[in-house]
C-alpha cells in the first residue's frame, strides 16, 4: 500500500506491476505523463475536462477502470461504510472477484467461489494476523477486466 499518492510513487507502482509492452490509457491527470512514456504501446489519454470520455472512432476510453473504481466505491460507501488498512487486502479481493465474475450468472459465480475454497481452511485470526494472500495489483486486475470484457463482447448481459 502506498503511504502517499504522488506522481513518483504511482510511477514506481505502475513500472513494477504493469506490462510495459502494452498501451496505457488514462485520463489527462498529469501524474501519468512521465510513466506513460515507458509504455512501448504508447500512452493515450481522454480529456475529461472537456467532457471527452471516449475518443470517437477508437478504442481509447477509461470506462473499464472507472467501472472497477465505481464498484469499489459503491461497496465501501454503501455496504461496508469504512475499511481499515488492516483488512483492505481482503476487501479488494472480494471486489476483484465481483468484477471478474460480473458477467456470470448466479450459478456460475457460486461454482467459481466454491472452486477457490476447495481444500482450504482459513480462520479469521489467521486471515488478519498473517494474510495468506494479497490482492493482485490494480493494474493487473484492470488488465484482467479488459481481457474479460473482450471475451464477453458479443454476449448479452
Amino acid at each position: 500500500m502506498m503511504e502517499r499518492v504522488t506522481a513518483e510513487n504511482i510511477g514506481k507502482f505502475v513500472a513494477e506491476n504493469a506490462d510495459l509492452s502494452c498501451r496505457m490509457i488514462t485520463d489527462e491527470l498529469g501524474v501519468y505523463h512521465r510513466i506513460g512514456k515507458a509504455f512501448q504501446g504508447g500512452h493515450e489519454t481522454v480529456t475529461h475536462g472537456v467532457k471527452e470520455y471516449v475518443r470517437p472512432g477508437t478504442d481509447i476510453h477509461s470506462n473499464t477502470v472507472e467501472g472497477v473504481f465505481s464498484l469499489i466505491r459503491r461497496g465501501v460507501m454503501g455496504t461496508f461504510h469504512s475499511v481499515s488498512r488492516k483488512h483492505l487486502p481482503n476487501y479488494l479481493n472480494e471486489f476483484q472477484f465481483r468484477w471478474n465474475t460480473r458477467k456470470m450468472n448466479d450459478g456460475q459465480r457460486v461454482t467459481a467461489a466454491i472452486k477457490t475454497i476447495a481444500g482450504k481452511r482459513l480462520e479469521y485470526r489467521e486471515s488478519i494476523d498473517n494474510p495468506p494472500y494479497l490482492p493482485k495489483p490494480v493494474v493487473e486486475t484492470i488488465a484482467d477486466a479488459v481481457q474479460m470484457d473482450a471475451q464477453f463482447e458479443d454476449e448479452p448481459f
